[in-house]
């Protein structure tokens, strides 16, 4: 039951639901609190909800039980203790690589490489790592096409960020991450009523996704104030916890400085 749970917990961290997935995840370390790798993605979704105490414990957890994990999660628990605790990326590094080497069909290995590639602009690199698991992928969830794109859109190619991100809507039809991020590839090419309406889109399906901020800065950018604060104040309402929250509270503070 509780691993029944981590898998749907892990399944609603990639599609950036991490309210449902601290809550399904919370549930299966009660269920069963030497589950290590629940213990880590639950940390994950800690950290999404800006729960810094509450993540590092999980992190804790989820090493001082490592032992009760597979090969292939303690790789990534080691991870993240190297990362997080020890402060070493080079350590995390060549955990990663080692990862890679002995599972080269895990995704968590070829992500995590093409984050730690995008971060020292090592552009071509990390495209090698997400092109890699967008291929593992399929037709599945789609995270590491959003990945790519996000990657495209950083090195300016609008055009391949955009037709990436259709991609992943074609394969998660009804998400709000995809179609939120379309809108934030239509908003950095300049198409501001194309980025509203995938922005609504978005908070249709799920009205505390947060792209409610975006959408403000849009109106913002249009001197539609009025339309501004009333987006703040939507994402303010529906944040999943007050580290989110934190962050509309700045916005409103900004436009109201402008104001």
């Amino acid at each position: 039951q509780a691993y029944d749970m981590f898998l749907q917990g892990k399944e609603a961290f990639l599609k950036f639901n991490y309210p449902e997935a601290r809550a399904v995840l919370e549930n299966a370390v009660e269920l069963d609190a030497t589950f290590a790798i629940a213990h880590l993605w639950l940390g994950f979704a800690y950290n999404a909800l800006a729960m810094r105490d509450a993540r590092q414990e999980a992190y804790k957890r989820a090493f001082e039980h490592q032992d009760r994990a597979t090969e292939q999660d303690r790789f990534l628990i080691q991870y993240q203790y190297a990362v997080n605790e020890e402060k070493d990326e080079e350590k995390g590094y060549k955990i990663l690589l080692e990862m890679k080497e002995k599972f080269p069909a895990n995704g968590a290995a070829h992500i995590l490489l093409g984050g730690y590639y995008e971060a020292k602009l090592m552009w071509k690199k990390a495209i090698e790592e997400y092109l890699v698991l967008v291929e593992l992928e399929g037709n599945s969830i789609g995270f590491a096409t959003n990945n790519l794109g996000y990657l495209y859109l950083r090195i300016g190619e609008k055009d391949k960020a955009l037709e990436m991100f259709k991609r992943y809507a074609s394969k998660l039809p009804g998400d709000a991450n995809p179609l939120d991020s379309i809108a934030e590839t239509y908003f950095q090419m300049g198409r501001l009523e194309d980025a509203i309406s995938n922005y609504r889109a978005a908070l249709e399906i799920r009205p505390d996704f947060g792209s409610g901020l975006a959408l403000g800065y849009i109106y913002a950018l249009k001197e539609d104030y009025s339309k501004t604060m009333s987006s703040i104040e939507g994402f303010i309402d529906k944040a999943p916890s007050p580290g989110i929250a934190v962050f509309g509270y700045a916005w409103k503070a900004f436009y109201c400085s402008l104001l």
